[in-house]
């Protein structure tokens, strides 16, 4: 069996980690904001315009 290099185990961990941490990160409500501060409409964010 071939041995894996620890630089290739180390990148597979972060993969993971990304792929844990992703759906928490989508449901906070800062996520709109970040969203109209890269120039999306409001429509586009789903903030209710005032």
């Amino acid at each position: 069996m071939k041995a894996v290099s620890p630089s290739f185990f180390a990148l597979i961990a972060f993969i993971g980690g990304l792929a844990i941490l992703s759906p928490p990160l989508s449901k906070t409500p800062v996520l709109p904001l970040f969203a109209q501060a890269l120039g999306a409409t409001p429509a586009e964010s789903g903030i209710k315009p005032i």
